[in-house]
């Protein structure tokens, strides 16, 4: 997603993500610049994968960032070539079209693709959890519960993960979309929506929430947390997992690594992020995006929930009318084996 209030376009970040995937990484015991003494060590690996570039579907995430600024692909004598696409729709298109190896998707996405073709596994997460969605009011409303938005202006990104966990909370009080007027808004326009008022609220995700609550737009109506799980999830053709074992293998050890960082190390996660945007003139505050990353579980483990989240996406798909035909084998595509055994490759 693009950073609200830095107005990062795609060019951009395109180069920070080439700089990051190209260079070298750190020589042993010389520290870079980014705090690399504090990230999970990732020394004497046993296997190391052929060579063998990645096609790696890049997104302006904070998972994705700090991956490839951190040199963690390097670490595991993998090279990766960022395709940088502004959607996971976008990402996900390419991937089954076959034009990329891996990619980075919210649930909706995903399931999609699965429901499209069989070439596409599950091998890994990128963060879960209902925290990183939250509903924002402007401030100053007197709305004080979900229901008090009936009928309001909402800007949401259709299709998203917080369009979905937002549809969910909706049937559970026994209202649909059709009792809100969901605008499809993107996110820097929703803030600026908010902050003009031509929107009662906002429904998103991290960083943008954090960024309304900081400077005083809005205040948060509700949280997700502990309501859906919605994890962001990792797919690979499998035909190139198959043929390239020892890469996916690295590229999960490697993503393990980032994810333990920025779970344990926020502040220093945030400022690789800040860096990375600040590279090309782009403002972002550390501290917003601090508090951001503590409000997701960065983790890569496909834990055995979250099928019961990928059938409910296909069920509610189905409802909705888009999903037809048969319902995608779960067991045959989810493979939790690859960070499972990606985990003895990290000391």
């Amino acid at each position: 997603m693009r950073r609200s209030q830095i107005h990062i376009t795609a060019g951009m970040f395109a180069a920070v993500l080439t700089i990051a995937a190209c260079a070298p990484a750190a020589t042993p015991g010389q520290p870079s610049a980014t705090a690399v003494a504090t990230r999970p060590s990732a020394t004497a690996v046993p296997t190391r994968p052929a060579a063998v570039t990645m096609r790696w579907g890049a997104r302006l995430t904070e998972a994705n960032m700090v991956y490839l600024k951190g040199n963690y692909a390097q670490k595991y004598g993998l090279t990766v070539q960022p395709i940088l696409f502004s959607t996971g729709i976008d990402s996900r298109d390419a991937l089954i079209g076959g034009q990329i190896d891996v990619a980075e998707l919210g649930i909706t996405p995903a399931v999609t693709a699965l429901a499209r073709t069989t070439d596409l596994l599950v091998i890994a997460t990128s963060d879960w959890g209902g925290g990183k969605y939250r509903l924002m009011v402007k401030t100053g409303s007197t709305a004080k519960t979900f229901e008090d938005l009936k009928g309001k202006k909402i800007a949401v990104q259709v299709g998203s993960g917080a369009y979905s966990a937002f549809l969910g909370v909706a049937k559970g009080k026994g209202l649909t979309a059709k009792d809100f007027q969901l605008l499809n808004i993107g996110d820097v326009d929703a803030i600026a929506a908010l902050e003009q008022g031509s929107v009662d609220a906002v429904q998103y995700w991290e960083p943008i929430v954090s960024i309304i609550e900081t400077k005083g737009i809005g205040r948060e109506l509700m949280s997700y947390e502990g309501l859906v799980n919605n994890p962001v999830l990792i797919l690979a053709r499998r035909q190139w997992v198959e043929q390239n074992r020892a890469a996916a293998l690295a590229f999960a050890a490697g993503w393990s690594d980032a994810l333990e960082f920025m779970t344990k190390q926020p502040n220093e996660a945030a400022k690789i992020i800040v860096d990375a945007l600040a590279e090309k003139g782009q403002k972002m505050d550390v501290a917003v995006q601090a508090r951001a990353l503590t409000h997701d579980h960065y983790e890569p483990d496909l834990k055995p929930t979250f099928i019961a989240d990928l059938k409910q996406s296909w069920a509610d798909g189905v409802a909705q009318g888009s999903f037809k035909g048969t319902e995608p084998d779960w067991s045959a595509v989810y493979r939790p084996e690859i960070v499972q055994e990606a985990q003895k490759l990290r000391k």
